[in-house]
């Protein structure tokens, strides 16, 4: 979930100021009632229970402290509400600074949610074209600056509340969702239709009685044979899937191959890293605050354009069988480290298209897909939460 721009140009970033003057000041009343302000903002999805909660929890403590130990927690938190202000606003500063930038507007239109498209159609294709992609490219820079104004308003929250309960990181974390992955790549789909193995080439063969009754005998072939195939549990599992013909997708155990693989566990941790620098690149100059990354399947890119691999195969036989070279994707949250630098939350999400394309392993195993004998389908998987620093 993301902020819009118009909740974003509604932010009174001046309360939070107000906010820390007050709480330096000693306004028990303000302390009170402190850790909704940020939520008045629209920025932060208000959890109406917790917040009574927390309000009451901050009351016992206000009663209970002697003055000095309050002064502390009121201090911190006029810190929070200081920081809050700094940041919140580099990001609305950003945000706007697109929303409303002139050129912009006359090339481009802008939806509330960040969604940018060219205003007009150009014959020269090549016009076109880089019209489509620079709208593209801002778009990526918009969503990634909401994403962010959405994740700071409930961060600076979580710390404003710590520091009126006088509650450690450790005590009470900063738990926020991590998204789930972005769309499946389409590329993979249509290039296999292209070559007779994609979706589209399902039962394409069915007329074909010559076709069927090979395709028929390879069937019970393999039927027969898999019971006794040892070592290569999730091959098996990938081709009785693949003999259903249900054409569902198959769930991928991602943390049990993070476990298993040395190579794909180096892999996604650097390619979250990546994917968290990529959209720290999309941030204003100064922002310290936390980062919502997410990279698209198959791309993690880093400073200065640096690259890690988007896909990966595996040297495991049973993985170079069942899956091949399949897409990886990050998504996560980057807090800020109390040594300085971030600590990453993430997850690794895999894609394959699991088919027997012509060019590669003979029409033999895709004739059954062609026949409707067997169904292609996608192979999905993400991962449980993982952790890593960038320091």
């Amino acid at each position: 979930m993301a902020s819009t721009i118009s909740q974003v140009r509604a932010w009174g970033l001046e309360r939070f100021r107000n906010a820390a003057v007050q709480l330096r000041a000693g306004s028990g009343n303000l302390a009170d009632g402190a850790s909704t302000v940020i939520n008045a903002m629209n920025s932060a999805a208000t959890n109406w229970h917790g917040e009574m909660r927390d309000q009451a929890a901050i009351r016992v403590k206000n009663a209970a402290d002697s003055m000095e130990v309050r002064a502390l927690r009121w201090t911190a938190a006029a810190e929070a509400f200081d920081d809050a202000a700094e940041q919140m606003g580099l990001l609305r500063t950003a945000i706007l600074a697109i929303a409303d930038d002139p050129g912009y507007k006359s090339r481009f239109l802008i939806s509330d949610k960040g969604d940018v498209s060219p205003i007009r159609c150009d014959r020269d294709l090549a016009k076109m074209a880089a019209e489509t992609s620079a709208a593209s490219g801002l778009q990526r820079r918009l969503h990634a600056l909401l994403q962010n104004a959405e994740l700071a308003g409930q961060y600076y929250d979580w710390r404003v509340d710590n520091a009126l309960l006088g509650a450690s990181a450790g005590e009470r974390p900063f738990r926020p969702k991590i998204a789930g992955p972005p769309s499946r790549p389409s590329e993979t789909r249509r290039d296999s239709n292209r070559t007779g193995s994609g979706p589209r080439n399902y039962r394409s063969d069915l007329g074909n009685g010559r076709a069927l009754q090979e395709a028929s005998a390879l069937r019970l072939g393999i039927a027969n044979i898999l019971p006794g195939i040892g070592g290569l549990p999730r091959s098996k599992a990938l081709l009785n899937h693949f003999l259903s013909r249900s054409g569902e997708d198959f769930v991928f155990d991602v943390d049990d191959l993070t476990r298993s693989d040395r190579g794909f566990r180096s892999l996604s941790n650097d390619h979250a890293q990546h994917a968290f620098h990529d959209a720290e690149s999309y941030l204003p100059e100064g922002y310290k605050g936390p980062v919502v990354f997410q990279s698209r399947y198959g791309q993690a890119y880093g400073p200065e354009g640096a690259q890690v691999p988007g896909s990966y195969r595996s040297p495991d036989r049973d993985l170079e069988y069942s899956l091949g070279t399949f897409s990886l994707q990050s998504s996560g949250i980057a807090v800020p480290g109390d040594g300085g630098g971030y600590d990453l939350q993430y997850q690794t999400s895999i894609y394959d298209y699991y088919n027997f394309d012509p060019p590669k392993t003979g029409w033999q195993l895709n004739a059954m897909h062609r026949t409707g004998m067997a169904q292609n389908f996608d192979t999905i998987g993400t991962s449980s939460p993982r952790f890593t620093s960038v320091r």
